[in-house]
C-alpha cells in the first residue's frame, strides 16, 4: 500500500482537528477521533475492494530474440469491471535483459483493453525468464495505491543473429557464382572447346580433337567459384568481458552466424571450431540449409570456458582436418600479448596453403581514453595504459598482415559488416 496526496491531506486535517480540540474547552477534545475512524474505515473498505477487483494483465513477446537486437515486449491490460481502472506497473528484469525500466501508468475505461510496448534486449544465449511485472491499482476513493500479486513474464530464447531480408542479396542468392572458364582442368565439367591460343597451357590440348581438326584444340572446363570457410571462435576466459551490452563471445557468435548464412547462400561449405584451452565444439564442413542449422545450433550452445584461448592448438587441429585450401576466419582478441604470440605462430602454420582472416573487436571506451582530456588525477595513467594497449594491438595487426593474413579491427557495431564485406572481397578476388 502507498498513500496518495489525498490521504496525506485528510490525515493532516485530522491532526489539525486534534490540535484544535486540545486547545478548545468542552466536548471538542475528542472530536478528531470520528473523522480518524471514518478515514480508517474507508481505507479498509477500499483495500478489500481493490484486492478483489478483477483485471487481466498479460505480457506478450515472440519465442525467440536475436542476441543483442531489441525486440518489443507488449503489455496488455483489460478492465472487465464497470468502473474506470487506474493502474501502475513496473517490470523487474533479470541481469541478462537490458531495458529501460520505467513506471507505466494506465487509465482503462470499463470493458476496454489498453496496450503498451517497450524494447528489450537479450544479452545471453539460451532460454531466459523476463522476471516479474509488479502492479498496484488506485482505490475507489483515491486514498491509496494497493499492490496486486506480480505477474510472471514470459520466457524468451536468445539465438544468434540472422541476415535481414535486404541483406540476402549480398553476392548471389543461392547456388554459388557462375562458373568461370578454366583451361585444362581435368575432372571438372567440360564447358567448351576452342582453337589453341598463344599462352594457353599445353596440358589443355585435346589431341584427338586436334587430329580431327588439323590444328591444336584445347578444352575449357567450368570452375565453380566456391570455397571452404572455417570459423574459429575464441571461447576462452577473456571472451566473458563485455563490450557494450554483449560479451566478446556474444559479438563473435553474431558475426559467425551471419557470415555462415551468407556463405551457405552462395554455395560454399562452412565449418565451425570453438576453442579455449582445448577444443570445445566442432561442426565439420557442411553445406545447404541442414548444414546451416547445425552451425547455428552449435553457436547457440556455445559458452565461455574458464581457460585461456589457445589459437595454436586450434590451428594444429585444423591442419589435420583441412585437405583443401580454405578461408580460416579467427574471431578473437589480438591485443593480449601471450595469445597474440600464439596467433602469429598459428598464422605461420596456415599460410600459404590456407588464407587466414583475423577479426577483432575495437573497444571504443579504450580508444576514447587515448584522446580524452584529464578530468581526474588517474586520467594520465589511464591515458598511458590505453596508448600502450592500442600500440600493442596495432603492432600485432601489422605482424599478421606481413605474414599474409587479412586483419579486420572494428567497433562492435561495425565489425559485422566489415567482416562480411571482406569475405565478399576475398571471394571476388579468388584469394582462396
Amino acid at each position: 500500500m502507498s498513500l496518495t496526496p489525498i490521504s496525506y491531506l485528510l490525515i493532516g486535517l485530522v491532526l489539525a482537528a486534534g490540535v484544535v480540540g486540545q486547545w478548545a474547552a468542552g466536548d471538542w477534545t475528542d472530536l478528531w477521533r470520528y473523522p480518524a475512524a471514518l478515514l480508517v474505515f474507508l481505507a479498509l473498505i477500499e483495500g478489500l475492494e481493490a484486492r478483489r477487483r478483477s483485471l487481466v494483465v498479460e505480457q506478450r513477446i515472440g519465442a525467440r530474440a536475436p542476441l543483442g537486437e531489441p525486440v518489443q515486449l507488449e503489455t496488455r491490460v483489460e478492465n472487465p469491471g464497470t468502473r474506470p481502472l487506474r493502474l501502475q506497473s513496473e517490470p523487474r528484469f533479470p541481469p541478462e535483459v537490458v531495458a529501460k525500466v520505467r513506471l507505466m501508468r494506465w487509465e482503462v475505461a470499463p470493458g476496454e483493453t489498453a496496450r503498451k510496448s517497450e524494447p528489450i534486449t537479450l544479452t545471453e544465449l539460451g532460454s531466459h525468464g523476463l522476471g516479474r511485472l509488479h502492479l498496484r491499482i488506485l482505490g475507489r476513493w483515491g486514498l491509496a495505491w494497493w499492490s496486486r500479486p506480480p505477474v510472471s513474464s514470459p520466457t524468451l530464447e536468445g539465438i544468434p543473429r540472422r541476415l535481414k531480408y535486404r541483406e540476402t542479396g549480398i553476392g548471389t542468392a543461392s547456388g554459388g557464382d557462375k562458373p568461370l572458364p578454366r583451361v585444362g582442368a581435368s575432372g571438372l565439367e567440360l564447358l567448351a572447346m576452342r582453337e589453341y591460343r598463344p599462352g594457353d597451357p599445353p596440358r589443355g590440348i585435346d589431341w584427338k580433337a586436334s587430329a580431327r581438326a588439323g590444328k591444336p584444340i584445347i578444352r575449357l572446363y567450368a570452375e565453380e567459384r566456391r570455397m571452404d570457410l572455417v570459423l574459429v571462435l575464441d571461447a576462452g576466459r577473456g571472451s566473458r568481458l563485455h563490450v557494450g551490452p554483449l560479451t566478446y563471445l556474444g559479438h563473435y557468435i553474431n558475426v559467425a552466424a551471419r557470415l555462415a548464412e551468407i556463405a551457405v547462400a552462395q554455395g560454399d561449405r562452412v565449418a565451425l571450431v570453438s576453442f579455449a584451452g582445448e577444443r570445445l565444439g566442432t561442426v565439420p564442413l557442411v553445406a545447404g540449409t541442414a548444414g546451416l542449422k547445425s552451425i547455428r545450433h552449435q553457436l547457440g550452445q556455445l559458452r565461455s570456458a574458464s581457460k585461456e584461448y589457445n589459437p595454436l592448438a586450434a590451428v594444429l587441429y585444423l591442419r589435420r582436418i583441412l585437405s583443401h585450401r580454405s578461408l580460416v576466419v579467427f574471431l578473437t582478441e589480438i591485443a593480449d600479448a601471450e595469445a597474440a604470440g600464439q596467433l602469429v605462430d598459428a598464422v605461420r602454420l596456415l599460410v600459404p596453403k590456407h588464407s587466414p582472416l583475423i577479426a577483432s573487436i575495437l573497444d571504443e571506451s579504450i580508444e576514447a581514453m587515448r584522446t580524452e582530456g584529464s578530468q581526474h588525477w588517474l586520467d594520465p595513467y589511464r591515458h598511458l595504459a590505453a596508448m600502450e594497449y592500442g600500440q600493442a594491438r596495432d603492432a600485432i595487426a601489422l605482424r599478421l598482415r606481413r605474414l599474409g593474413a587479412e586483419v579486420v579491427v572494428a567497433p562492435p557495431s561495425r565489425l559485422d559488416p566489415a567482416v562480411l564485406n571482406r569475405y565478399q572481397q576475398l571471394r571476388q578476388r579468388r584469394r582462396v
